[in-house]
């Protein structure tokens, strides 16, 4: 599956935690600032590179020596899934073409 992550949402760090901040006009579509945890900015950093859920499902077990594949990606479905209700995330053309056929 596709992601994109909405124009205008920045990753930062304040005191050790991790923020998405919407900036302009992405504040339209998602609230203004969500704390996310270590992993969900490890992969959000992912996202904007273009990685896929089943890129983000290796690249958590590798990066953090995890050996329950099932249970990382339904982790990885799970925050995906939030991020996608919140409004930091779009679905590529692409995944709602496959989901069309």
């Amino acid at each position: 599956m596709k992601y994109k992550t909405r124009k205008g949402i920045v990753l930062t760090s304040v005191c050790g935690q991790y923020i998405l901040v919407a900036a302009k006009k992405a504040r339209e579509n998602c609230p203004y600032l969500t704390q996310i945890n270590e992993t969900a900015a490890f992969c959000w950093r992912l996202l904007e590179n273009g990685s896929t859920r089943d890129e983000l499902t290796d690249h958590l077990l590798e990066e953090f020596d995890a050996d329950d594949a099932s249970l990382v990606g339904k982790d990885v479905e799970i925050m995906l899934k939030n991020f996608l209700e919140a409004g930091y995330l779009i679905q590529t053309e692409e995944e709602e073409n496959e989901k069309n056929q």
